[in-house]
Order: C-alpha cells, then sequence, then structure tokens
C-alpha cells in the first residue's frame, strides 16, 4: 500500500462524465490507461459478451476472480467478514485482484452496484471507500455501474440499452446448461456443441440487433440437435429461490440435485435486474402516489409530461418533484424494454 500525505482518490468530475485520476489530471472513460473489471459471479458467456461489447466501444475490460475459499480470505481485507456473502465475495474479488494487476499507470474501475437501499448494499460505498482512503490507493474507482450520472461512461443511452442484453441472456444459458448437466447422453459432447453454438452467438452480439436474433434462432436450433437421455418435461425438476444472495452460493445444493437425476432450475438474475431498476419508480409511487404505481404510469402519461418537462426546463422552473418524476418513469420505461426483451428471446429459444 502506499504512503502518500497528499493523497486523493481517483473520483468522477462533478459532472460524472469523466474520471480525475489521484494526480488530478482528467481521463475520459475510453483512455487507454482505464480499465473496467468486472468482480461478481456471473456467467462463463455473459463475459464473453460483456468483454466483447465494451471492447467494441473503445473500453478496456477484464474479469476478476470468482468466488472461491482463497476470494474469501482476501475479503477480510477489507471488510469484517461478517457481511453478506455477495460483498464478502465481491470485496475479496477486489482486493485480489489489485494486488495481483498493478500495471504502471492503469485506472480501475470495479463494476457493480452504487446505490443506496434498504438492503445491507446501502453500506457498501462506505466501506470500500473507507479502504481506499485507509490504504492510500492511488487510481481506484472501487464501485461504479452503468447509469446516466456517468451518460453511461460517456456513451450515451445506446451503450446502455445494449450493454443489458447479455444480463437478459443469462437465464436462458443457464437454463440450457442446467439440461444438459442432468440429461445429455454424452455430457462431454453436449458441452463442446454448447460452447461452439454460443461462441458463434457472441460473435454476432456487437454486429447488431437483427443479426443478434437471427444467431439465436441458430443456436436454438443447433442445440436442439443435441441427444438426450431423458426426455425434459418428464424429468423431474426443482426451482432454487432465493434472490441475488442465491447467485452465489446456489452450487453445493446444485450439485447434490444435479447427481438423483433432477432439472435444476435457480431464480432469474432478470428478477434481480427488475427489483434494482424499478427502485426510482417505487420510492416516487409510495412518496407520491400512495403506492399506486401502476395506475399512474402510462406512454400516454409519459408524453404528456415529458412534453411539459421540457417546457419547464427551457424556462427554468423544474422543481424537484418534478425530477423525481422524471426519474420514476425513466425507471417504468426500463422495466417495460427489459421484460419485452426478454419474452422476445424465450419465444425465439423455444424452438431449442
Amino acid at each position: 500500500m502506499m504512503d502518500d500525505s497528499n493523497f486523493k482518490p481517483a473520483r468522477l468530475t462533478d459532472d460524472g462524465k469523466s474520471i480525475i485520476d489521484s494526480d488530478g489530471k482528467i481521463v475520459e472513460f475510453d483512455d487507454s490507461r482505464v480499465v473496467f473489471i468486472w468482480p461478481a459471479v456471473s456467467n462463463r458467456n455473459v463475459m464473453k459478451m460483456l468483454e466483447k461489447y465494451f471492447n467494441s466501444w473503445g473500453f478496456k475490460f477484464r474479469r476478476a476472480d470468482e468466488i472461491s475459499h482463497q476470494v474469501l480470505q482476501y475479503a477480510k481485507n477489507i471488510c469484517s467478514g461478517r457481511e453478506c456473502l455477495p460483498f464478502n465475495s465481491i470485496a475479496g474479488s477486489i482486493y485480489k485482484d489489485y494486488i495481483n494487476n498493478r500495471e504502471k499507470d492503469e485506472l480501475k474501475i470495479y463494476l457493480f452496484l452504487d446505490q443506496e437501499g434498504p438492503c445491507e448494499n446501502g453500506a457498501w460505498p462506505v466501506i470500500l471507500d473507507s479502504f481506499i482512503n485507509r490504504n492510500k490507493i492511488k487510481n481506484v474507482i472501487p464501485m461504479l455501474w452503468v447509469s446516466k450520472e456517468t451518460n453511461f461512461f460517456g456513451k450515451g443511452i445506446s451503450f446502455a440499452k445494449n450493454f443489458l442484453i447479455p444480463n437478459l441472456l443469462v437465464d436462458i444459458f443457464a437454463e440450457v446448461e442446467g439440461v444438459l448437466d442432468c440429461i445429455a447422453e454424452d455430457k462431454e459432447q453436449a458441452f463442446r456443441i454448447f460452447d461452439e453454438e454460443t461462441d458463434k452467438l457472441v460473435e454476432s452480439f456487437c454486429s447488431d440487433y437483427s443479426s443478434l436474433k437471427k444467431s439465436l434462432k441458430k443456436w436454438a436450433l443447433a442445440l436442439r440437435k443435441i441427444p438426450l437421455k431423458n426426455n425434459i418435461k418428464k424429468t423431474p425438476k426443482i426451482l432454487l429461490h432465493g434472490g441475488l444472495n442465491l447467485q452465489f452460493l446456489y452450487h453445493p445444493v446444485y450439485d447434490l440435485i444435479r447427481d438423483r437425476g433432477v432439472i435444476i432450475k435457480y431464480s432469474n438474475l432478470i428478477d434481480n435486474l427488475i427489483i434494482l431498476v424499478s427502485q426510482m419508480l417505487m420510492r416516487y409511487g409510495y412518496k407520491n402516489l400512495g403506492g399506486k404505481v401502476p395506475s399512474y404510469f402510462s406512454i400516454l402519461k409519459h408524453l404528456k409530461f415529458l412534453i411539459k418537462y421540457k417546457f419547464l426546463k427551457m424556462f427554468g422552473k423544474v422543481k424537484k418533484i418534478d425530477r423525481e418524476n422524471r426519474t420514476a418513469m425513466r425507471s417504468f420505461f426500463a422495466l417495460l424494454y427489459m421484460e419485452s426483451q426478454v419474452k422476445s428471446f424465450r419465444k425465439i429459444v423455444k424452438k431449442s
């Protein structure tokens, strides 16, 4: 760790659209010094897609180590060990990456949730900022997410729309792997085909949306040809449900049940994403509408308010309640977008 009495942590500029490094220099998000690091548990194919996607926008990207006994031991350098398992895993992953990857002038941004809320994650920024300041660690932003506050890392809404797609496909990947893991006639051959076909899908991801949908259809038809030793519909199934924590700890239970010939599906990541994206909508609803959120938001009301908001903004008369309303509406339509995409993807992959 560094000892510097004039230490300043890396931080965002006031408008959130650039970075100020520890030496006070302004650095753009796509600068060659900046690397985005994913420290949380995630599907390997989603990581391939995100790496390809970030690279296509001129960003450097890498994945840190996933949860393991060693990673959890590393976490004790940041937190007490009594925090929730997701944070212990993420903190350990950040620490291990930091001490093992110290390239000169690298400016590290660790990608994961940076929000306030009733969940324990409301304390995560405090713990990580304390770690950075206590140890005088330069040029590290320990938690940041794709958001409007940074203009989606300076790339605008177009970046955010497709950033979501791998996270919307993750549940489909997990379900297919769960079936193959349990009832494929030749598991080794099945996963070889799965990996080959999924790599083709990953390659098409950054082309355009129509190419992705065509590739997803080809992917589904190719997987349909994999021989199974039992009929999917007749094979017993179990749903493991437990919120976001489940993504970090389902493995032992999964292995135990799978070895008994039962197909396991664990609760969708999309469910957790919807909870996160809907927070501003729900907060506005309970604060201003008595909880009557669904009856208030509609496309027509959104368009009417948008015209009114732009008019008020033009004359500098936007109030706090107007900004909250606008944020809530964005949240509402983000939910509609996510759900429509998932329905579209699942309709395509039914062919598998």
